[in-house]
């Protein structure tokens, strides 16, 4: 298989740093960018940071250059984002553009992590706005784009969020009535997951969703 450049946006996040991680262990990969809004470091040496204005990714478009797989993990809350604009910003605006970029720069193939439910018809908020950008990337015809929709994602997170311990106790409690879809997402296999479909790229559109299967 042919060596992999893989450019990482959201590599910060739950998925986003178990994602990076996982290519770094990969073989097969030789080189990891990650496209940031605050300097980061990373100890190996295939990982490499760069900060970028996403209000002006044009200006950084060389980035691009030589990337042969995007995967867009970048997301926020309605509680860190703090109003509806601003999370519009962070789950479409900036895959739009990357998508975007990514597009003009010829590369082929594009993953994103959105959300189960997603649906641009759907009446929450959340949801709509994952709706939109996933279908504006289906309309953009990459030659393969994979949208993992994960429930609740479960992990290591840098900050406690007592909201995901709550729904985790509640699903284990009715696992038994809760439907296989609707169980939390462990953000361990979702990266993996991943990672292993940047070497099994799909013909046009893909959509996995919780639980994650190959």
């Amino acid at each position: 298989m042919e060596q992999k450049h893989v450019l990482v946006v959201g590599a910060t996040g739950l998925v986003g740093s178990q994602v990076v991680q996982a290519l770094v262990e990969d073989p097969l990969v030789e080189t990891v960018h990650c496209l940031v809004r605050s300097h980061q470091r990373h100890e190996s040496q295939k990982v490499n940071h760069h900060w970028v204005d996403f209000m002006n990714l044009d200006a950084h478009e060389a980035l691009f250059d030589g990337i042969t797989n995007v995967i867009c993990c970048i997301g926020t809350t309605m509680k860190k984002a703090k109003s509806r604009e601003q999370f519009q910003l962070v789950d479409h605006y900036i895959p739009k553009e990357v998508a975007r970029v990514a597009k003009l720069k010829g590369i082929g193939s594009f993953a994103l992590v959105s959300s189960l439910g997603a649906n641009a018809s759907s009446r929450s908020f959340y949801l709509r706005v994952k709706g939109a950008i996933e279908d504006h990337l289906m309309a953009m015809t990459f030659d393969s784009l994979v949208v993992y929709r994960p429930s609740l994602l479960i992990g290591d997170r840098k900050e406690f969020r007592m909201g995901e311990v709550a729904m985790t106790i509640v699903f284990r409690l009715f696992s038994w009535v809760v439907p296989p879809r609707y169980a939390p997402t462990c953000s361990f296999q979702l990266a993996q997951q991943m990672v292993h479909n940047v070497h099994h790229p799909v013909g046009g559109v893909r959509i996995i969703e919780s639980p994650m299967v190959g």
